[in-house]
Protein backbone atom coordinates (compact mmCIF):
# COMPACT_ATOMS: atom_id res chain seq x y z
CA UNK A 1 0.00 0.00 0.00
CA UNK A 2 1.20 3.47 -0.90
CA UNK A 3 -0.51 6.59 0.41
CA UNK A 4 0.08 10.31 0.67
CA UNK A 5 -0.09 11.79 4.16
CA UNK A 6 -0.04 15.12 5.92
CA UNK A 7 2.92 14.94 8.32
CA UNK A 8 2.98 17.25 11.35
CA UNK A 9 5.57 17.52 14.11
CA UNK A 10 4.10 16.52 17.50
CA UNK A 11 6.35 16.43 20.58
CA UNK A 12 9.20 13.99 19.96
CA UNK A 13 7.56 12.48 16.92
CA UNK A 14 5.27 13.07 14.02
CA UNK A 15 1.59 12.65 13.33
CA UNK A 16 0.59 11.21 9.97
CA UNK A 17 -2.93 11.79 8.64
CA UNK A 18 -3.75 9.96 5.43
CA UNK A 19 -4.78 12.07 2.49
CA UNK A 20 -5.33 9.35 -0.15
CA UNK A 21 -4.10 6.02 -1.45
CA UNK A 22 -1.74 6.53 -4.38
CA UNK A 23 0.29 4.62 -6.92
CA UNK A 24 4.03 5.14 -7.20
CA UNK A 25 4.24 3.42 -10.57
CA UNK A 26 2.54 3.85 -13.93
CA UNK A 27 2.99 6.57 -16.54
CA UNK A 28 -0.54 7.94 -16.04
CA UNK A 29 -1.07 7.90 -12.26
CA UNK A 30 2.31 7.08 -10.72
CA UNK A 31 3.75 9.62 -8.32
CA UNK A 32 7.38 8.88 -9.18
CA UNK A 33 7.04 9.60 -12.93
CA UNK A 34 4.73 12.55 -12.14
CA UNK A 35 7.19 14.15 -9.71
CA UNK A 36 10.07 13.45 -12.09
CA UNK A 37 8.24 15.03 -15.05
CA UNK A 38 7.55 18.16 -12.97
CA UNK A 39 11.27 18.64 -12.28
CA UNK A 40 12.76 17.59 -15.62
CA UNK A 41 14.28 19.87 -18.26
CA UNK A 42 12.34 20.09 -21.52
CA UNK A 43 15.10 18.45 -23.60
CA UNK A 44 16.18 15.76 -21.10
CA UNK A 45 17.16 12.43 -22.62
CA UNK A 46 19.00 9.25 -21.69
CA UNK A 47 21.08 8.49 -19.75
CA UNK A 48 19.61 10.55 -16.95
CA UNK A 49 20.75 10.29 -13.32
CA UNK A 50 18.18 11.99 -11.09
CA UNK A 51 17.14 12.49 -7.48
CA UNK A 52 13.74 13.30 -5.97
CA UNK A 53 13.67 14.51 -2.39
CA UNK A 54 10.05 13.54 -1.77
CA UNK A 55 8.97 16.25 0.73
CA UNK A 56 10.47 18.98 -1.48
CA UNK A 57 9.02 17.45 -4.63
CA UNK A 58 5.54 17.33 -3.07
CA UNK A 59 5.92 20.90 -1.82
CA UNK A 60 6.92 22.08 -5.30
CA UNK A 61 3.55 20.91 -6.64
CA UNK A 62 1.93 23.71 -4.63
CA UNK A 63 -1.71 24.20 -5.57
CA UNK A 64 -1.69 20.99 -7.61
CA UNK A 65 -1.29 18.88 -4.46
CA UNK A 66 -1.41 20.97 -1.26
CA UNK A 67 -2.90 18.42 1.15
CA UNK A 68 0.11 16.09 1.51
CA UNK A 69 3.80 16.41 2.32
CA UNK A 70 4.76 12.76 2.84
CA UNK A 71 4.44 9.34 1.22
CA UNK A 72 4.02 6.30 3.47
CA UNK A 73 4.54 2.70 2.41
CA UNK A 74 3.12 -0.37 4.13
CA UNK A 75 6.07 -2.73 3.64
CA UNK A 76 4.03 -5.85 4.45
CA UNK A 77 0.42 -5.06 3.51
CA UNK A 78 -2.07 -7.56 4.84
CA UNK A 79 0.35 -8.93 7.45
CA UNK A 80 -1.68 -9.84 10.54
CA UNK A 81 1.33 -10.30 12.83
CA UNK A 82 2.62 -6.75 12.73
CA UNK A 83 2.50 -3.41 11.00
CA UNK A 84 5.52 -2.19 9.05
CA UNK A 85 5.20 1.43 7.90
CA UNK A 86 7.96 3.50 6.33
CA UNK A 87 8.14 7.02 4.95
CA UNK A 88 9.60 7.35 1.44
CA UNK A 89 12.08 10.23 1.77
CA UNK A 90 14.21 10.04 -1.38
CA UNK A 91 14.25 8.35 -4.77
CA UNK A 92 17.35 8.21 -6.96
CA UNK A 93 16.94 6.94 -10.51
CA UNK A 94 19.10 6.17 -13.51
CA UNK A 95 17.00 6.29 -16.67
CA UNK A 96 18.75 4.56 -19.56
CA UNK A 97 18.03 1.99 -22.28
CA UNK A 98 14.26 2.41 -21.85
CA UNK A 99 14.14 1.46 -18.17
CA UNK A 100 14.89 3.03 -14.80
CA UNK A 101 16.51 1.28 -11.83
CA UNK A 102 15.85 3.22 -8.63
CA UNK A 103 17.23 3.41 -5.12
CA UNK A 104 14.69 4.37 -2.48
CA UNK A 105 15.55 5.71 0.95
CA UNK A 106 12.89 4.88 3.52
CA UNK A 107 12.58 5.96 7.14
CA UNK A 108 11.13 3.43 9.54
CA UNK A 109 8.00 4.80 11.19
CA UNK A 110 6.36 1.79 12.84
CA UNK A 111 8.03 -1.61 12.85
CA UNK A 112 6.37 -4.76 14.16
CA UNK A 113 3.64 -2.56 15.66
CA UNK A 114 0.37 -4.10 16.79
CA UNK A 115 -1.83 -3.60 13.72
CA UNK A 116 -4.98 -3.86 15.86
CA UNK A 117 -3.95 -0.81 17.91
CA UNK A 118 -2.85 1.46 15.05
CA UNK A 119 -5.22 3.44 12.88
CA UNK A 120 -3.50 3.68 9.48
CA UNK A 121 -5.59 6.75 8.66
CA UNK A 122 -4.17 8.78 11.57
CA UNK A 123 -1.19 7.65 13.63
CA UNK A 124 1.82 8.94 15.55
CA UNK A 125 5.37 7.72 14.99
CA UNK A 126 8.72 8.56 16.60
CA UNK A 127 11.04 10.79 14.57
CA UNK A 128 14.15 8.65 15.13
CA UNK A 129 13.41 5.69 12.85
CA UNK A 130 16.19 3.82 11.07
CA UNK A 131 16.89 4.37 7.42
CA UNK A 132 16.50 1.57 4.91
CA UNK A 133 17.47 1.45 1.23
CA UNK A 134 15.58 -0.51 -1.38
CA UNK A 135 16.27 -1.08 -5.06
CA UNK A 136 13.55 -1.52 -7.66
CA UNK A 137 13.07 -0.73 -11.33
CA UNK A 138 10.39 0.59 -13.63
CA UNK A 139 9.80 -0.19 -17.30
CA UNK A 140 10.17 3.35 -18.55
CA UNK A 141 12.57 6.21 -19.12
CA UNK A 142 12.76 9.76 -20.47
CA UNK A 143 13.13 11.16 -23.98
CA UNK A 144 13.08 14.80 -25.07
CA UNK A 145 11.91 15.89 -21.62
CA UNK A 146 8.97 13.48 -21.55
CA UNK A 147 8.17 10.34 -19.58
CA UNK A 148 8.15 7.35 -21.97
CA UNK A 149 7.16 3.73 -21.42
CA UNK A 150 4.72 2.30 -18.92
CA UNK A 151 6.70 3.04 -15.75
CA UNK A 152 5.16 -0.12 -14.30
CA UNK A 153 6.83 -1.91 -11.41
CA UNK A 154 8.53 -5.23 -12.12
CA UNK A 155 5.73 -7.45 -10.83
CA UNK A 156 6.32 -10.87 -9.39
CA UNK A 157 9.10 -12.81 -11.10
CA UNK A 158 12.38 -14.54 -10.26
CA UNK A 159 14.25 -11.36 -11.27
CA UNK A 160 12.02 -8.59 -10.00
CA UNK A 161 14.92 -6.89 -8.26
CA UNK A 162 16.73 -4.07 -10.04
CA UNK A 163 19.50 -5.26 -12.34
CA UNK A 164 22.27 -2.68 -12.10
CA UNK A 165 24.82 -2.25 -14.88
CA UNK A 166 28.11 -0.59 -13.86
CA UNK A 167 27.13 3.00 -14.73
CA UNK A 168 23.88 2.84 -12.75
CA UNK A 169 25.54 1.07 -9.81
CA UNK A 170 28.38 3.64 -9.79
CA UNK A 171 25.80 6.41 -9.55
CA UNK A 172 23.97 4.87 -6.59
CA UNK A 173 27.17 4.01 -4.72
CA UNK A 174 28.44 7.58 -5.21
CA UNK A 175 25.16 8.96 -3.82
CA UNK A 176 25.45 6.72 -0.78
CA UNK A 177 29.11 7.68 -0.25
CA UNK A 178 28.62 11.43 -0.53
CA UNK A 179 26.42 11.39 2.56
CA UNK A 180 23.11 12.24 0.96
CA UNK A 181 21.74 8.78 1.71
CA UNK A 182 23.02 8.56 5.29
CA UNK A 183 21.45 11.63 6.85
CA UNK A 184 18.61 11.15 9.31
Amino acid sequence: MYASYKKQSVGKGNRFTRHEKISLFGCNEGFIPWLLSESMKTNQGEPFAWHLEIPSALHSLGANYPEANSIVIDIKPGNKEGLYLCELTDVWGYSSASWTPMMWRLKQLLWEADSKKIDRLDFKAPSDGHQIHSFIHAAGSVQKGKIVGTWNDPGASPTNSALLWPDALDYFVAEMKNGKSTRT
